[in-house]
């Protein structure tokens, strides 16, 4: 069995690596606001393209 062992802030918690998703997705809205921008940046640098539209 696999698990993540929180460290630092994180010290005592354990999340098995089949619940690891899940657990994330939970702790998505918790991310401070810049960390929020850096996972949209990333989610979407690999087939998106980033354009400006104006209507």
């Amino acid at each position: 069995m696999k698990i993540y062992k929180g460290i630092c802030q994180e010290s005592g918690k354990t999340v098995s690596i089949e619940d690891a998703y899940n657990y994330a997705i939970e702790h998505m809205s918790e991310l401070p606001e810049n960390e929020k921008l850096d996972f949209v940046e990333w989610f979407f640098s690999g087939n998106w393209i980033l354009k400006e539209v104006t209507e």
